[in-house]
């Protein structure tokens, strides 16, 4: 029984050491689907998200904050990485579709995918203080 709870801490630790994570927006609950709550000022929305990572932190080579947006991480992925993102967002209906960016288990966004993405994006909409410490822990400082 020691061992169950052992183990069991240990898969949840695991799953919450996750930084970063891009995953697939649905439609609906089900098995396999995390429900998130998003404000928008006053407007708040359920969104609904595959468990299913697209890319995650181990994906990151580089992160830093943007120069261009003080509310933003530049994050360029491993090769591997990029190509994960294209082939997931390749499949997407462009301008309907959605991404859930997740931060430490918390849903940050949820865009619409309007392109094919590939190995460099940014995370937007971060509180002035938030890429600085993002971008270090997603490069692992």
């Amino acid at each position: 029984m020691m061992k169950l709870f052992f183990l069991t801490l240990i898969l949840c630790l695991t799953a919450y050491s996750e930084i970063l994570r891009l995953s697939l927006v649905v439609p609906a609950a089900g098995e396999g689907i995390t429900k998130f709550e998003i404000s928008h000022g006053e407007f708040k929305e359920t969104i609904y998200v595959k468990d299913e990572s697209i890319v995650t932190t181990a994906d990151v080579a580089t992160a830093h904050p943007s120069v261009a947006n003080d509310e933003a991480v530049s994050v360029s992925l491993t090769t591997e990485g990029g190509e994960k993102m294209f082939e997931a967002t390749k499949a997407m209906r462009k301008g309907i579709d959605r991404i859930a960016i997740i931060v430490d288990g918390k849903l940050i966004s949820a865009p619409v995918v309007n392109d094919t993405l590939g190995k460099n994006f940014e995370i937007t909409g971060l509180e002035p203080d938030e890429p600085k410490k993002l971008a270090a822990r997603m490069s692992g400082k």
